[in-house]
């Protein structure tokens, strides 16, 4: 029995990753009493907001959104005003008019003129094309939960409006879908509503489900990211801005993100719903709702409550990089402890192999022969991934798109056949060849190095599994103690769950061969710590 410990403790810290992962999303109280944020209140919005499709194509439903949102802002208490232009160009109807809606609530001291900038777009999808079928998008997620968070988070703040020493302004905008044409004219024609915004934040939604997800910040956002601090539940991957440039997406804030300072906010899983006739009410989730006023509320209240910050207090100078594992939260790092870790790091893993030679594991032909066997099938998996993707997109009419293939039925079913084979192929082979670590180890740090040189540091999703073997091997030179392996194990499944959800929901299963090449060396890295677990 005692031989079977070690994968009994394999299975059971698998499942708290599972477990740890998915209930991320179930930290944050629906009524968030210390700072005021009711998950109610937002979802008592979403019910009018999205009782029919609001599209640029649905004039005047659109227009009973936008009455009942001024309605509702003038009952907050907000300077309300319609910014509305004639006869705008758009790729959709050819020409529309935009109604933009801006409410202002200013600090009590006029002397302060510091504002913080709550966006969210308050149309809904135009026609899209579903397999051949042509739906509308009631609204309800994109972007009913911003416009509904955008309230909700006045009606908070305005419970310490003696402490304000910053303004709050909410811009509500109209035809966001047709290729931000709102946004676009509001911030040609009328500049000077964005003057004095210190800090754009700005609250969408690529999905109906899943974790609210920091997923793009504007440029050297070192500075912004110490006010993210204050956020409870943190979420977010400095590495998601980068995949963002390569989607097919945009928001709002990409009009404005090089010139104001912002954070953008969304959730990104259901994608089956997005844009289409099951964003609807049923299908909102109250879960991930509660979870962006969890990071939201705490920033608008330090932002509000803080005479320091000015439109200067953001510039950065850098980006951080930063990633989140539940439970335990966001790794920040600025460019230089970055690097630090990055160095200590790899010379720890030199440290591992010196040991290995040391106690005789480690004879350089079959090192290099298990490096290059391990990347061959990580390689492998990785083409066959991108072709049944491709396959799967051709058997649903769809076009072939690495990190975009939406409405494919079978695409979890998929991914756990794939995933299973990548196991069972992984551990035959490693058991028929007798594979100590030191290949793995070898390739980790040449891939850590590569994607911090070529992704602008962005390699943690090599560098943690480097980490877990290393300190493994190293602690268990010096003290013996082979415990640590379980501890390496948890922060490893916990990183590489976290993360791999994150990346297939964002990117479909167009994505899943990068996914198999990554998860090919997270079970490589399980099982070199694994070696280590039976030692006495």
């Amino acid at each position: 029995m005692k031989q079977y410990t070690k994968y009994i403790a394999l299975g059971l810290i698998t499942l708290f990753a599972i477990i740890a992962t998915f209930s991320s999303l179930y930290y944050p109280p629906l009524n968030n009493k210390e700072y005021n944020f009711h998950t109610k209140n937002v979802v008592d919005d979403i019910a009018v907001i999205a009782q029919t499709p609001h599209s640029v194509e649905h004039p005047n439903e659109r227009a009973e959104v936008r009455d009942y949102l001024v309605t509702r802002l003038k009952e907050l208490g907000g300077t309300v005003r319609i910014y509305h232009e004639d006869s705008v160009e758009n790729h959709v109807t050819g020409y529309t008019h935009v109604d933009n809606i801006i409410a202002n609530f200013p600090p009590s001291d006029p002397n302060n003129q510091s504002y913080l900038l709550l966006i969210a777009h308050y149309d809904s999808r135009f026609a899209q094309d579903v397999r051949g079928e042509k739906v509308y998008s009631f609204g309800a997620a994109d972007d009913g939960y911003g416009v509904g968070i955008c309230l909700e988070l006045a009606r908070g703040a305005l419970a310490y409006r003696n402490e304000w020493a910053n303004g709050i302004r909410i811009l509500l905008t109209d035809c966001e879908e047709p290729k931000m044409v709102g946004m676009k004219t509001l911030y040609a024609s009328h500049p000077e509503l964005f003057e004095d915004v210190a800090l754009a934040c700005n609250i969408d939604a690529r999905g109906v489900k899943g974790p609210a997800l920091l997923f793009e910040t504007s440029p050297s956002n070192n500075k912004l990211m110490e006010l993210y601090k204050h956020a409870l539940y943190p979420y977010g991957y400095s590495l998601t801005a980068a995949v963002y440039e390569v989607l097919p997406n945009n928001t709002d804030f990409s009009i404005l993100k090089n010139d104001i300072a912002g954070l953008n906010f969304s959730v990104i899983d259901d994608l089956k719903y997005y844009h289409t006739d099951k964003d609807h009410f049923d299908n909102i989730s109250p879960r991930s709702i509660a979870h962006y006023g969890g990071q939201l509320a705490p920033i608008v209240k330090e932002f509000l409550t803080n005479p320091s910050y000015t439109k200067e207090s953001f510039k950065g100078d850098e980006d951080a990089v930063y990633f989140t594992i539940p439970p335990f939260g966001m790794y920040l790092h600025n460019r230089t402890t970055w690097l630090i870790t990055n160095l200590i790091i790899l010379l720890l893993s030199i440290w591992a192999l010196v040991i290995m030679k040391h106690n005789g594991r480690l004879k350089l032909t079959n090192t290099w022969k298990e490096a290059g066997i391990t990347i061959g099938i990580a390689l492998a998996w990785a083409c066959i991934g991108t072709l049944v993707a491709y396959l799967v997109s051709k058997a649903y009419g769809l076009p072939f798109n690495p990190v975009d293939i939406r409405y494919v039925g079978c695409d979890n079913i998929l991914l756990f056949l794939l995933l299973t084979g990548l196991v069972t192929s992984i551990i035959v082979i490693w058991k028929r060849m007798q594979f100590n670590g030191s290949g793995t180890i070898i390739t980790l740090m040449l891939l850590s190095i590569l994607s911090y040189l070529f992704l602008n540091g962005e390699n943690f999703f090599f560098l943690i599994p480097l980490l877990c073997i290393s300190s493994t091997i190293v602690l268990y030179r010096f003290i013996h103690w082979n415990v640590w392996g379980y501890f390496a194990l948890i922060q490893l499944l916990l990183y590489a769950v976290s993360f791999g959800y994150i990346f297939y929901t964002a990117l479909t299963i167009g994505s899943v061969g990068i996914l198999l090449f990554a998860g090919g060396y997270v079970l490589t890295s399980v099982l070199c710590i694994l070696n280590y677990l039976d030692r006495k």
